[in-house]
């Protein structure tokens, strides 16, 4: 077994550095299978590593077939009646970050991009778990999900012998490579459950390729912006944009670090002209810092945070905010981030500081039932906005967040939770490192601890505004 302690990304990386692994590849859209499957399988290997060994995240909630038939009928029902809809910007984020607005649906992610160059921009939203999130701030909006659901339905009909045998040999590549670099046996559940998927993909890849070049060719689009672009979901639609002299790129919408294994990637596929052509070709990063810390090649620029920006000019600190110590919750070991919140607590409360913790939205509804429980006396953070939450607060602490990130410039300290998964994720960061609960107990009663060793700037770039539209303007579409 891969001793947890030690290993990185780049050593895992050796599973790929294989150029055998790229031999494999579709013939109709020209994506090597591997790109098809890489993230999926990467992130399969990462969890039997550091996550299992967990508590695990909060139960997922299944969607029931009739909700989603519902929303499938009902998404296709709004492109209908927004076909005549045309833009050079065709920007496709998913559905994951929309908050309700005065009535209305806004994707904090995409929506100030959408709003920046409105009269040109095309949005095409997935949708996030099947829900139906309507109406939306942003009205020249179309929803993915019947053009994804229509692929797969098709790959299904279509799968058979053939791209299972591929699949399993594509598989086999990898667990080879994993046997003679870390004498480890990948699990048989996860062999197979990848291959299936694998197997599904290489079904469906020809649809997805022809719905989504038909797509980008009647919205006339000019540039295609994807949230999630290197991440293997998104190749083939990558791949569509680029064959029709589209040009592509991904903005920044999380941590990216030496340790995320969709934006660093081995030699061979460095090395690879065909999968390149899967990737987006530019980046549009938070800021110059995030830049250096990917490998994956494409041009890289620092455009900013259009959200982060935005709130930040306008939020106000609570009055108590100076006496609050923000503990983030990571979605995984909530018992043990509840007790490990409550310890603080307890030694900060002759203080005068109060420990409060943050859940993050996959886990609010099991941290909540906690806490209602009696289990554990730790206070639960109500607000829904992570601006308010930050706002001047004393402190923030945590293993691996985007929101270590968002609290620079809001809080008077960061702290981060030195743990086997935050050294493998976020290997390199600007925070103060701790790693025992005592330790985190007396750098809080000290002065002069938790500074960013990192300039605002570099990490969020200023007037994204102004260099989003000159990246515009580069890419001759405004």
């Amino acid at each position: 077994m891969i001793d947890a302690k030690t290993l990185t990304l780049e050593q895992l990386l050796q599973i790929e550095d294989e150029p055998a692994l790229l031999d494999y590849t579709c013939e109709h859209t020209g994506v090597p299978i591997w790109a098809l499957i890489r993230t999926e399988c990467l992130w399969a290997l990462i969890d039997q590593i550091h996550y299992r060994q967990t508590s695990g995240p909060a139960p997922a909630v299944r969607t029931q077939r009739i909700e989603r038939a519902r929303t499938l009928g009902r998404s296709l029902l709004h492109n209908v009646v927004r076909r005549q809809l045309r833009g050079s910007i065709c920007l496709m984020p998913s559905g994951i970050a929309n908050t309700l607005i005065d009535g209305r649906w806004f994707n904090r992610l995409s929506g100030h991009f959408a709003n920046c160059a409105a009269e040109h921009t095309v949005v095409v939203e997935d949708q996030f778990c099947w829900q139906w999130r309507s109406p939306k701030h942003f009205e020249h909006t179309l929803l993915h999900a019947p053009l994804a659901e229509a692929a797969r339905v098709v790959g299904k009909l279509r799968l058979g012998s053939s791209h299972k045998r591929v699949a399993s040999q594509l598989v086999e590549i990898v667990s080879a490579r994993a046997r003679q670099h870390f004498d480890w046996e990948i699990p048989k559940a996860t062999r197979d459950g990848v291959a299936a998927e694998l197997a599904m993909r290489v079904a469906e890849a020809p649809v997805l390729f022809d719905i989504h070049r038909a797509l980008f060719r009647r919205l006339g689009t000019k540039l295609l912006l994807k949230e999630d672009g290197c991440f293997s979901s998104s190749s083939v639609i990558v791949r569509a944009a680029r064959s029709l002299g589209v040009t592509t790129a991904e903005y920044q919408h999380g941590i990216v670090s030496p340790g995320h294994y969709a934006y660093n990637v081995a030699p061979a596929l460095r090395r690879s002209d065909q999968y390149q052509q899967t990737l987006p070709e530019h980046f549009l990063a938070y800021g110059s810092w995030w830049n250096e810390q990917i490998n994956v090649p494409l041009a890289k620029l620092a455009v900013g945070n259009p959200h982060q920006a935005e709130r930040i000019r306008t939020v106000k600190p609570k009055a108590d905010a100076q006496d609050r110590v923000l503990v983030l919750g990571a979605g995984i070991d909530t018992r043990n981030y509840v007790a490990f919140a409550a310890r603080i607590a307890q030694a900060l409360k002759s203080r005068g500081l109060r420990v409060v913790l943050r859940p993050h939205p996959v886990e609010r509804a099991q941290l909540e039932a906690i806490h209602q429980s009696g289990d554990q006396d730790v206070e639960i953070d109500p607000d829904r906005d992570v601006y308010e939450s930050l706002a001047g607060v004393n402190a923030v602490i945590a293993e691996t967040s985007t929101v270590l990130f968002e609290a620079v410039g809001l809080a008077k300290r960061i702290f981060s939770w030195d743990t086997d998964r935050a050294r493998f994720a976020l290997p390199v960061h600007p925070f103060q490192r701790f790693s025992e609960v005592e330790e985190v107990i007396a750098l809080l009663e000290a002065a002069d601890t938790g500074s960013v060793s990192a300039g605002v700037d570099s990490i969020w770039c200023p007037e994204w505004r102004d260099n989003y539209l000159r990246f515009l303007a580069d890419s001759g579409v405004a």
